[in-house]
């Protein structure tokens, strides 16, 4: 199954200064349970952790979630 379209938000209180922001993409309903990330600011690409994929033991579809901070 193909993986719904991707939700992203964002920490953002729209304050020009301040901590960093957490930027959170989810997506579900995919299998198998393998699913890739990748995080662009201006093109390049952002060190991030692996994507959480749950449920964590097999199961006929997926869910996940990335988390990325920048300053």
């Amino acid at each position: 199954a193909s993986p719904s379209a991707p939700s992203v938000s964002s920490s953002h209180s729209g304050a020009e200064l301040g901590p960093p922001v957490t930027f959170t993409c989810k997506s579900g309903g995919f299998s198998p349970r393998d699913i890739a990330v990748t995080w662009l600011k201006k093109g390049a690409k952002l060190p991030a952790p692996q994507p959480r994929v749950l449920p964590e033991h097999e199961s006929v579809s997926y869910n996940m979630s990335s988390t990325v901070s920048r300053a």
